[in-house]
């Protein structure tokens, strides 16, 4: 398609950095600790949403969203299909991350 002397007119690089521990706000990381507490802080538990967010009530809805999301996109939760809806669980950095703000070890 392109010779050895063409290149492309618009090329568009991206760089995704995904968010670690130490980059999570105090409420990115609450959201996490619900999550693992409401797995039981295991890895093969998985649970609906809405038992995360019944004890999220006294954040706003759309912050709810927007943090889970987050942690979604950041592989500390992952989807977790089911013959009747999606449900979420915890992935290995979720984990690990959620027994370090358990254990206050994190920055």
């Amino acid at each position: 398609m392109f010779g050895n002397s063409e290149t492309p007119k618009h090329e568009h690089y991206f760089i995704i950095i995904m968010k670690e521990l130490e980059d999570l706000t105090i409420i990115e990381r609450e959201v996490l600790l619900i999550f693992c507490d409401a797995n039981n802080f295991s890895l093969s538990s998985h649970i609906p949403l809405e038992a995360v967010k019944r004890r999220l009530r006294d954040l706003s809805p759309k912050l709810v969203k927007k943090t889970i999301n987050l942690l979604l996109t950041n592989g500390f939760i992952m989807k977790h299909p089911t013959r009747h809806r999606i449900t979420y669980q915890l992935t290995k950095k979720g984990l690990h991350s959620g027994n370090q703000i358990k254990l206050g070890i994190s920055n």
